[in-house]
């Protein structure tokens, strides 16, 4: 087992460990602690779906680095002036957001075509991101059960099934807002926590 202090450094030496031994990985995030992998690591993500109890049939969200790796995940053509907009005002930030997805990509990324990505406001994060590659993430908890924010209960309920955890304080206990632009012209949420308004998102 592997706990390493978050930076960088050891964000990037993390995702480069979990992608070679196809292992996944604890982390912090600007909302809360995720379980997650190298986003085209089909064995690694495979083992988050058994380490969380997680129904086969739930995608996962994926994490980027920069608004250039939003377009290896989407499908461009259907990509709107409305989506740069909204990508513009919301992000980076608490907010997921749902495009069409590249038909080429794994279905533990995809929902009916469709797929989550969120640009997290947490710098040491989203350079490692950057100069490796999108990650996955979901909920450091185990399915189905609350969202524990306490790094040692998360390392306690974890440690004989995760090899490789980040710590950090988390900046939040309440999960990212999610909201569905696969339709740019009828934006709707999908989880709203803190009961935003559309509206006031993106007017």
């Amino acid at each position: 087992m592997i706990i390493y202090k978050a930076s960088t450094k050891h964000f990037i030496k993390i995702f480069k460990l979990s992608d070679k031994y196809s292992i996944p990985f604890i982390y912090p995030t600007d909302t809360i602690y995720g379980i997650g992998a190298p986003f085209l690591n089909f064995e690694a993500n495979k083992h988050i779906y058994l380490i969380k109890q997680r129904d086969y049939k739930k995608p996962f969200l994926v994490l980027i680095g920069n608004l250039d790796q939003l377009f290896m995940l989407i499908d461009e053509s259907s990509f709107t002036a409305t989506h740069k907009k909204i990508i513009n005002k919301l992000w980076p930030g608490e907010f997921t957001l749902i495009f069409n997805a590249k038909k080429t990509l794994p279905s533990y990324l995809l929902d009916k075509g469709k797929i989550a990505v969120r640009f997290p406001k947490y710098k040491e994060l989203t350079e490692a991101i950057k100069v490796t590659f999108p990650i996955t993430s979901t909920s450091a908890n185990i399915s189905n059960t609350n969202i524990n924010q306490n790094f040692k209960d998360i390392l306690n309920q974890f440690k004989n099934k995760v090899d490789y955890f980040i710590y950090k304080k988390a900046q939040s206990d309440v999960p990212s807002t999610i909201i569905d632009l696969s339709d740019s012209n009828n934006p709707i949420f999908i989880r709203n926590p803190k009961n935003y308004k559309i509206e006031d998102l993106i007017k």
